[in-house]
């Protein structure tokens, strides 16, 4: 899990939407995740976590969202018969 300053910087550069966001980044119920790929860098998702009327609570994936240089090293096949193994 990252929500860090200077991880906003490498955002900004990685075309990271969120990354200036600080009302967001702030927000507890607001998680973001890094993801690594043989590893390097392969993207964040995010996800918030959401409180039912119940009590319960619920996590969303809200983007799923992987590096432009993942998706270069890797075709969307590739990918997708990955996740279907």
């Amino acid at each position: 899990m990252v929500k860090r300053a200077w991880q906003s910087v490498y955002g900004a550069t990685a075309d990271i939407c969120i990354y200036n966001d600080t009302r967001l980044l702030d927000k507890e119920t607001f998680l973001l995740l890094a993801l690594k790929s043989e590893g390097q860098f392969a993207g964040y998702v995010n996800m918030h976590i959401l409180a039912r009327d119940d009590g319960k609570k619920v996590l969303l994936l809200a983007g799923i969202n992987p590096s432009d240089q993942y998706l270069a090293r890797h075709s969307g096949r590739e990918i997708f018969e990955y996740n279907n193994q």
